[in-house]
Formats: C-alpha cells, sequence, structure tokens
C-alpha cells in the first residue's frame, strides 16, 4: 500500500512538471494558446477547477495571459478611457477591502472579481486579430456548453460526459438534476448544463451570440446565431429575454439603414417573439410573470424598497466583500437583497466603488451607441444588445458583480465593445442609404482627399 501510495504522488508530480513546461513553452512561443484556452474555457465549462489543486481553470488562465501580457509589448499603445476607468474601478474596489474585512474570505473574492474584470484591459492588448480569435474560441465553447445544456434537458447526456465534467471539479450532482421555474400553474425546466444556473446560462449564451455577430461570418455566424438564440431563449430568463427585446427596439429605433432595413428587422423581431411564444414553456414562463405567484418578482420589488434602510451606515465603504450571500448558494438564494448591478455594486464597496462601476458602463453605452448609428450591421447588433442588457438585465440580475463567471464574461464583452470604438476612430463610418446628405458630402469629400 505504501509502494502504491508513493508511485502514485510520483506519478502526480511528474504529471504537474510536465504540465508547467508545457505552460513556460506556451508562454514563450505560442502566448495566444492561453487566450483561446481562456474563450473556451469560459465558454464550456467555466465553473471547472484544476484537477488536484482546487484553482478554477479560467482564474489560472487569466493569470496566464496577464503574463504574456506583461511580457510582450503590447499591440495597441494608445490606452482607451474605459481602460483607465476599469483601472480606477479596480482601484477604488481595493480600498474598500479592508474597511469590512472578516478574513480571508473578502480577500479572495476580491482578487478573483479583479482578475475576471482585468480581462477587458487585458485582451484590450492584443491585436484584433487575437481578440477575434479568443472571441471565436468562446464561442465554440459556449456551443459545447448549450449543447451539454440541451442533452441534459432531454436525459440524452452520455455518462462518459458527466465523468469528465466530474474529473475537472464538478459535482456529481450537477447533472443529475434540474433547475425548474414556476409558470403558468406549472413546474418548467430550465437549460442550466454547465453553468451552474439557468440565469448564468442565459448571461453567458446572449454575451456569445454577440461575439458571434462580430467574429463569424457566412452560414458559420447564421447557424451559430440561431443555435445560441434558441439555447439562450431555453433558459426562460426573463432579464435576458427582455434584454433581447430592447436591444431590438434600440436596433430599430436609432440604427442608420432605410425604412426597408427597418421593415425587416421589425417584421424579424415579431416573428421572433411570436415563434417564443408558441414554446408552451416560454409562454407560461412570460405570463407567469404577471400573476401573484410570481415570488420573485415582488421580492424584487420590496428588496428595491428596502434597500436605502439596510445601506445606512454602509454608504461610504459598503457591506463587505465576504458576505457569506455572495459566495454561499443556499445564503444567497434566502437572503434577498437587491437584483441590481449598480446597485449591488454600491452595496458591496459603497457609493464611489458604484459611481466607478457606471462610469465604466456610461463610456461602453457612448461606444454601443457609436455603434448602432456606424451603419455597419455586426456593429450596430454588437451596440445594441450591449445597450439592451444594461438598461433591463444589468438591473434585473446581477451576477456581472458578484459572480467571478459572470464577471468574466462580462469583462470579454467590454473588450469588444471598446474595440468596436477603436475600429470606429480608426475608419470612417461607411454611406448607407439611410445616411442624410450631409453625411454623405463629408464621406466623399474624406475619400477624394485620399486619391
Amino acid at each position: 500500500m505504501a509502494m502504491h501510495n508513493i508511485a502514485s504522488l510520483a506519478g502526480a508530480v511528474l504529471a504537474w512538471i510536465a504540465v508547467c513546461a508545457g505552460g513556460i513553452y506556451v508562454l514563450i512561443r505560442r502566448p495566444w494558446w492561453f487566450s483561446n484556452s481562456l474563450g473556451f474555457a469560459l465558454g464550456a465549462f467555466p465553473l471547472a477547477k484544476l484537477p488536484g489543486l482546487g484553482v478554477p481553470i479560467v482564474l489560472a488562465l487569466t493569470a496566464a495571459v496577464f503574463l504574456t501580457a506583461l511580457m510582450r509589448r503590447p499591440h495597441f499603445d494608445r490606452v482607451l478611457p474605459i481602460e483607465i476607468a476599469i483601472v480606477a474601478l479596480i482601484g477604488i474596489s481595493a480600498f474598500s477591502v479592508p474597511a469590512n474585512i472578516t478574513g480571508l474570505i473578502d480577500l479572495r473574492l476580491f482578487l478573483q472579481w479583479a482578475a475576471a474584470t482585468s480581462i477587458t484591459v487585458i485582451m484590450l492588448r492584443v491585436s484584433r486579430h487575437r481578440l477575434h480569435q479568443c472571441g471565436r474560441w468562446f464561442v465554440g465553447g459556449a456551443a459545447v456548453g448549450a449543447t451539454v445544456g440541451l442533452l441534459q434537458m432531454s436525459s440524452a447526456l452520455p455518462v462518459s460526459v458527466i465523468r469528465v465534467f466530474g474529473f475537472l471539479g464538478y459535482p456529481t450532482d450537477i447533472f443529475a438534476s434540474g433547475i425548474h421555474a414556476a409558470g403558468g400553474g406549472h413546474d418548467l425546466y430550465r437549460l442550466t448544463g454547465p453553468y451552474g444556473h439557468p440565469n448564468a446560462a442565459a448571461l453567458l449564451l446572449l454575451v456569445a451570440l454577440l461575439i458571434a455577430v462580430i467574429t463569424y461570418t457566412g452560414w458559420a455566424r447564421a447557424g451559430l446565431v440561431l443555435f445560441l438564440l434558441a439555447a439562450t431563449g431555453l433558459t426562460l430568463s426573463r432579464a435576458i429575454g427582455l434584454s433581447l427585446v430592447a436591444a431590438a427596439i434600440v436596433l430599430i429605433v436609432f440604427q442608420r439603414q432605410g425604412r426597408t432595413a427597418r421593415l425587416a428587422i421589425t417584421g424579424t423581431f415579431v416573428a421572433g417573439v411570436a415563434a417564443a411564444l408558441l414554446v408552451p414553456s416560454v409562454q407560461a414562463r412570460i405570463l407567469g410573470s404577471f400573476t401573484s405567484n410570481d415570488v420573485g418578482s415582488s421580492a424584487r420589488w420590496q428588496a428595491l424598497a428596502e434597500y436605502p434602510q439596510v445601506m445606512q451606515g454602509h454608504w461610504i465603504f459598503g457591506v463587505g466583500w465576504g458576505r457569506k450571500q455572495f459566495w454561499d448558494t443556499t445564503t444567497s438564494y434566502l437572503t434577498n437583497y437587491v437584483a441590481n448591478a449598480p446597485l449591488v455594486a454600491t452595496y458591496r464597496g459603497g457609493i464611489l466603488v458604484g459611481i466607478a462601476f457606471c462610469v465604466v458602463l456610461a463610456f461602453a453605452l457612448v461606444i454601443s451607441y457609436r455603434g448602432i448609428r456606424s451603419g455597419q450591421w455586426d456593429s450596430a447588433i454588437l451596440g445594441a444588445g450591449y445597450i439592451g442588457f444594461i438598461l433591463v438585465g444589468a438591473q434585473l440580475d446581477h451576477p456581472v458583480v458578484t459572480h467571478p463567471v459572470g464577471a468574466s464574461v462580462f469583462a470579454l464583452l467590454l473588450a469588444f465593445v471598446a474595440d468596436l470604438g477603436r475600429r470606429l476612430e480608426d475608419s470612417p463610418a461607411p454611406v448607407t442609404p439611410g445616411s442624410d446628405e450631409h453625411a454623405h458630402d463629408q464621406a466623399w469629400d474624406a475619400t477624394s482627399h485620399t486619391r
């Protein structure tokens, strides 16, 4: 028995030596492998942990990407205002940690959040090609995760797949039971997959859908967008569903295409809503939101009404980062605190953290609006999707603030929005059928000067 234990220990040590040696080689010769792996892991198995260490794989890969960014000269020398705002947000948040620290849990949660939030700044240091490459791997990983969720819903998930997730640190029972929601007097089965919760799955799939529009073309883009849109709908997340509705309205109202394009978008939007309502589970979920039995909606309103009282004495530094409701699932479910991303940021770190978080959101909102008005379809959809999420999703849920995976996914979305702003500054907007005469003259003058 002793010899067997020694052999097992030696095998584990040798395996980790090989992994470290491979990591050093990739760090020096193939650094983009880390960012691609980060994208795929974030999309396919965001809750996975390194076997034997218990360290989240996404966190480890984020650290590796950060190291590669330090070792190499940034592709872009210009620092964007949104990057400065994010660094300021992290710095201000760091000052709020010692005020209410109760143990190492506060420091651990802050470091996890800071690492996740810094993904935006890190990915903006690489070339646009590498950023889009990471985005494609993320979309592919999300498609894999959505497929796992669909197989779980149909009770067809192979045992071998469950074992692989178990090896990656997933609880053995995470795929054994699904998460249901009440609606129309029935329990509705919601797509969860490897994301732990349907609302987390909905956020991740929405971001993957928007990034797919930017990073893919042709039939691959159409197929991925339709598949991810259907998977997002099966999560039955009202916050994300309403975000998509808001995004469609913003796109119809503010984009610069002609009347025919607006009618086409409106018709597609109406047809999509009608098709969604034909699905019994979606219909029951939506109609159940307007009844007295909807405990979630009433709890949200109650928490919002009690927010000023809860914040008494905590406006400067918040209630602290290590509160049990921020890391324990059961306590989080039982504790009724406000479900609003900016307000939760204030609740956790104080009013200055909340303001800094809103400044980051505002920078991205401005860029997104410019993307909608650019006349480029992919930019318009990305911008409208971000605005729709901020107007609705971020006001009804808070994983982008409290959950490391949600913060990582949102940071990746912010990287693409920020790169959109950089792309719009580098190239003039094309003339579209909906452009006014003055814009047409400006574009013609710019073209004539370059010839």
